[in-house]
């Protein structure tokens, strides 16, 4: 059974297993361990997990910024992908955003990385596009399509 819950810096750890096996280097959409710490030590950052057992398979980090949210980062363990797990958070998510009185989440994604078709079958909406906003292996660039859900 999936679990999905508030998370701390204490599934740091777990969330770095994911972080390691769910993201390609060659995008440069990774995040280090000591940035995952250092967001969360700022009060409007809140980490979801999604956990099988003790196990973290997933995991989420948002930012809260007056009356909007951008989901920083999501990810799941390739062995637990296609098992609704990245819905369940983003629902979660959804959910805890929409009773703070929350009116929008935001969200960049790869152009090209098929997580792009899951967002759009949530809700979200494409909305700007940054151009060569990741940096990837050698001297790649790949632009970020920015989306948005409303809340309310």
């Amino acid at each position: 059974m999936i679990t999905v819950r508030k998370g701390g810096v204490g599934d740091i750890a777990g969330v770095m297993t994911v972080m390691d096996s769910a993201f390609d280097p060659e995008f440069g959409e990774k995040w280090t361990e000591r940035q995952c710490i250092s967001s969360l030590s700022m009060s409007s950052t809140q980490l979801v997990v999604a956990q099988s057992g003790t196990d973290i398979v997933g995991f989420a980090l948002c930012r809260s910024i007056y009356d909007e949210t951008e989901l920083l980062m999501i990810g799941v363990h390739p062995n637990w992908q296609r098992k609704s797990i990245a819905a369940n958070i983003v629902n979660h998510i959804v959910d805890e955003e929409r009773q703070s009185s929350r009116s929008k989440l935001f969200l960049e994604v790869r152009e090209g990385n098929p997580a792009q078709l899951f967002y759009v079958t949530m809700g979200f909406l494409p909305i700007g596009r940054r151009k060569d906003y990741y940096r990837g292996t050698g001297q790649s660039k790949f632009d970020a399509i920015t989306m948005a859900l409303l809340l309310n």
